[in-house]
């Protein structure tokens, strides 16, 4: 079998059987592929796409590629959740301490930045002291004892995707929907988790920019669950602005503790209470009124944000002393009006460059005062926090991406669609 055949066939348009995608991935494993001639397959998928079934088969040799966590050392069912990726998406933090206060167990395997969206490992890495490397030992041990962990991917698991996942972040093959479905779905998979709720993001600010390839998206993720036996649902979610008022990673962190003080914004913690019933209505097996009931009185009570306390304790972590900016910039909007359109995708990219010129990717970030539909004057629209001063390319890319009209426009709501 020669691999420059199989990149010619699939940019021909035709679908590779499971022993050449198997031969591809084994081989760029063991180095006996190069970067640019994997790359160069990945640009051929990104043309042409991945079939349903070329895209379990990719799935299936991901997970076989390195080891799988058997969670049956776990007492009970255990259930995990996975975002396609947003801007300001710290969804995670709050959804995993509501679930587990909740009585629902939940494993978390979670994954760093991919492109111009934001990474869990990021934010959790930014707190002092704080553990994203448990051995499958600890991660098994620690939601026994408190009910949840969240973890990287150690490096025995899914290892084929790791290194596919990581060429296509530095080669700009990331947006396939193929490829991203086997990735997700992989490392849910080998991770153990019963039951998986996925929450499929939708506009600028996502990797999918409408419901119609979003909700491809989600059947197909779905649909692979349920191939391996697992259960599965999909919740199209709004990704039009940035979600909630933070983003960056310390800035995230604390913005989970306020929703989880019950003091967040509106939407962000509409969307976390949703997630978080549909993730204890199905591994609970009770109706979703009864799950959603469970969700707000552990708001209420105090016991999410005690669980969050608890987990952040047993990974080592120190709330106390979150990285902070060396300044806080003001940005104010460039005339009256309302926010009619906030480019999402480009405040995460903003949000990269204020990273790579900066001295800490922990502390930098935004704090939005206002988002779409709000009327904007004198006041500040965001301030910037940032440890370097010059931030004329940052303020260059925020004037292109915050679009103020006279006219006032209504946004759609953050939960857009259901997929079972």
């Amino acid at each position: 079998m020669e691999f420059n055949d199989i990149i010619k066939k699939k940019e021909s348009n035709e679908q590779l059987t499971k022993k050449e995608l198997e031969y591809s991935i084994n081989n760029y494993i063991n180095e006996k592929i190069s970067d640019e001639d994997m790359t160069k397959l990945l640009q051929a998928i990104i043309k042409n796409d991945l079939s349903e079934k070329e895209t379990i088969d990719l799935t299936d040799i991901f997970i076989k590629s390195g080891k799988t966590i058997n969670l049956e050392e776990i007492k009970g069912s255990v259930v995990d959740k996975h975002s396609t990726g947003g801007v300001g998406d710290k969804t995670t933090l709050v959804v995993t301490a509501i679930v587990a206060a909740s009585e629902s167990k939940v494993a978390k395997m979670s994954g760093k930045a991919l492109g111009f969206t934001g990474g869990t490992i990021d934010k959790l890495n930014s707190i002092p002291g704080f553990n994203t490397n448990l051995t499958k030992k600890q991660f098994i041990s620690q939601i026994n004892k408190i009910g949840v962990a969240i973890s990287s991917q150690t490096e025995d698991l899914d290892p084929a995707d790791k290194k596919i996942y990581n060429l296509r972040d530095k080669t700009n093959t990331v947006n396939n929907r193929g490829l991203i479905a086997s990735s997700i779905m992989s490392k849910k998979i080998a991770s153990g988790a019963n039951s998986i709720v996925l929450d499929v993001k939708v506009g600028n600010g996502a990797f999918m920019k409408t419901k119609e390839e979003a909700k491809v998206l989600s059947e197909l993720m779905v649909k692979i669950a349920k191939n391996f036996k697992r259960k599965a649902i999909a919740v199209l979610t709004d990704m039009n602005e940035p979600l909630g008022y933070a983003v960056g990673n310390s800035l995230e962190v604390q913005e989970a503790i306020e929703t989880l003080k019950n003091k967040g914004e509106r939407r962000f913690a509409k969307l976390c209470i949703f997630l978080s019933s549909q993730m204890v209505a199905m591994d609970q097996d009770i109706v979703i009124e009864e799950a959603t009931k469970k969700v707000k009185e552990s708001l209420k009570s105090k016991k999410a944000l005690k669980k969050f306390e608890q987990l952040i304790k047993a990974q080592g972590g120190n709330l106390k002393n979150l990285p902070k900016s060396k300044f806080i910039i003001n940005y104010y909007p460039k005339k009256k009006g309302y926010i009619n359109k906030i480019n999402t995708e480009k405040i995460g990219k903003a949000l990269n460059l204020l990273i790579k010129e900066s001295d800490s990717k922990y502390s930098e970030g935004f704090v939005f005062r206002s988002k779409v539909g709000d009327y904007v004057s004198t006041n500040p629209i965001l301030t910037i926090h940032t440890d370097n001063q010059n931030i004329d390319k940052v303020l260059d890319i925020l004037n292109q991406s915050i679009i103020i009209k006279r006219k006032k426009i209504t946004k759609e709501d953050i939960i857009i669609d259901i997929i079972k």
